[in-house]
C-alpha cells in the first residue's frame, strides 16, 4: 500500500500520486493517477483493486460511460433472456449475412434498369447515392441509423431543397432494401424533410401545348400518340413506354393502366377517362395492336421529347411539365382532388400539394380544347403524310 500510493510534488502543488503496476493494469509499464487528498487517492486505489479482484483487469480499464452503457445494454438482455454471450453470437451471425452499403446500391441500381426509370430521375440517383456510398460504403446496411443520416446530412451541407432530394432518394433506396428482405425498417423514413416554401408547379401554357402538338405532327410523327396521352392523361412517361394499344378502350373511351406497369408496386390498375381532344387526337394515328410509344428505350422518347419541345417553342422541357399541366389545367373543371389523383395514380396530398398549379377556369377548358383539325381544313402547305398534314386549332 506504501508503495501503492505516495505524497509528490506535481507542478509545484503537494498531490497524492497512486502508482498501478503490471499486476493490476495487466500492461508492460505502471500508471499514475493524481489526487489532491491521500483520501481520494486511497479511495480509487482500492476501488481498483477490488473491481480487478471481481471482475478481472479488462473491466477496471473500462471508462465510466462505457461501463454505464454495458449496465445498460445488460439490463436489456436480462429482460430479454439472453446472456452476452447471446448477444456476440447473434450479432456476428447477422453481420456475416449483412450485406454492405456499397453492394446494396449496386442491387438497386439493378433493379432500376428495367426501362421504368427516366434518364434524368437514374442520374439522379446515382448522384446522391455515389456521395451517400463514399461515406458509407464499408459499413453493414443494417447498421445504418437515422442518426447517421442525419449527420450526413448534415456534413455535405447543402442546400434545404438539395437536402429533401437526397432524403427521397434515400428512402427510395432503403424501401429497396426494406423489400429484399435485407432490412427490417427503414431509417430514412425517420428523417424529417426541411420545411420549404411552397413553389407553383411549372406547367406549359396554352400556346406552348398548341405549338408543341403542330411541330411533332410536321416533325416527330411518331411522337404524337405518347405526348397526347401524357398532356391529356397525365400518363407517366414509364408507364407510357410500357402501355399498349389493346389497353385503350375507343369505345368506352378510357385507358387501362395496368398494375404491372404502374410505377408503384403496390399500387393498384386503373382507368383514365380520356377527353374529347385526346380522343381526336389518338383517332389519328391508332393501330389494332403493338407499344403505343414506337422507341427502342424511355431513353430516346425522353430524349426525343425534350429535344422536339425545345424546336417548338425555344424552351426547356420543365420537369414533369405534362403531368403538371394535366392535372392544373382539368382540376379547373371540376374541382375534385380526388378523382383527380385516382386518375394520376397519386395520393390526393400529392396531387394536390406537389401537381396542381393555380389556374383560371377559361383555360382549364382551352386546354382540352387543342385538337386536330379536320381532314378537309389542312393546310396546303403541310406535308401529304397522315400525320404531317395535322393543323392545331
Amino acid at each position: 500500500m506504501k508503495s501503492a500510493i505516495v505524497k509528490t510534488m506535481l507542478r509545484g502543488e503537494i498531490k497524492w500520486q497512486v502508482n498501478l503496476r503490471k499486476r493490476l493494469t495487466g500492461d508492460t509499464s505502471y500508471h499514475r493517477r493524481y489526487f489532491n487528498t491521500k483520501k481520494e487517492a486511497t479511495k480509487f486505489y482500492n476501488r481498483v483493486t477490488e473491481e480487478i479482484t471481481l471482475h478481472g483487469v479488462a473491466f477496471a480499464k473500462l471508462s465510466d460511460p462505457v461501463r454505464a452503457g454495458l449496465a445498460k445494454f445488460y439490463a436489456f438482455l436480462k429482460s430479454k433472456n439472453l446472456s452476452l454471450e447471446d448477444a456476440a453470437q447473434l450479432v456476428e451471425k447477422h453481420q456475416a449475412t449483412s450485406l454492405s452499403v456499397t453492394k446494396a446500391i449496386a442491387g438497386f441500381y439493378a433493379d432500376c434498369t428495367d426501362g421504368r426509370l427516366e434518364k434524368g430521375t437514374m442520374r439522379e440517383y446515382r448522384s446522391q447515392l455515389q456521395r451517400f456510398e463514399l461515406k458509407f460504403g464499408n459499413k453493414h446496411l443494417v447498421s445504418i441509423t437515422k442518426k447517421d443520416i442525419n449527420e450526413w446530412l448534415e456534413e455535405i451541407k447543402v442546400k434545404d431543397r438539395t437536402k429533401k432530394n437526397y432524403i427521397t432518394t434515400l428512402r427510395t433506396f432503403f424501401e429497396y432494401c426494406v423489400r429484399e428482405e435485407t432490412i427490417d425498417k427503414n431509417p430514412a423514413k425517420l428523417v424529417r424533410k426541411p420545411k420549404e416554401n411552397a413553389k407553383s408547379p411549372p406547367i406549359l401554357t396554352i400556346e406552348e401545348v398548341r405549338q408543341f402538338a403542330l411541330y411533332i405532327c410536321r416533325h416527330e410523327s411518331r411522337l404524337v400518340a405518347p405526348i397526347a396521352i401524357a398532356l391529356f392523361a397525365g400518363v407517366r412517361m414509364s408507364e407510357l413506354f410500357q402501355l399498349l394499344w389493346s389497353d385503350i378502350d375507343f369505345v368506352k373511351r378510357q385507358i387501362h393502366i395496368r398494375k404491372e406497369i404502374s410505377k408503384k408496386p403496390k399500387q393498384k390498375e386503373r382507368w383514365i377517362k380520356m377527353s374529347d381532344n385526346l380522343n381526336a387526337w389518338l383517332a389519328l394515328c391508332k393501330k389494332q395492336n403493338g407499344k403505343i410509344c414506337d422507341y427502342p428505350t424511355l431513353d430516346n422518347l425522353w430524349d426525343r421529347r425534350t429535344k422536339a419541345f425545345k424546336k417548338a417553342t425555344g424552351k426547356a422541357w420543365p420537369k414533369n411539365g405534362a403531368r403538371h399541366s394535366f392535372a392544373s389545367y382539368t382540376w379547373t373543371l371540376g374541382r375534385d382532388v380526388d378523382h383527380l389523383s385516382n386518375q394520376m395514380g397519386n395520393s390526393p396530398y400529392v396531387a394536390e400539394k406537389y401537381y396542381i398549379a393555380g389556374v383560371e377556369e377559361e383555360k382549364g377548358e382551352l386546354y382540352l380544347q387543342v385538337m386536330p383539325e379536320q381532314k378537309e381544313e389542312r393546310a396546303p402547305d403541310l406535308k401529304s403524310e397522315k400525320l404531317d398534314s395535322v393543323n392545331i386549332i
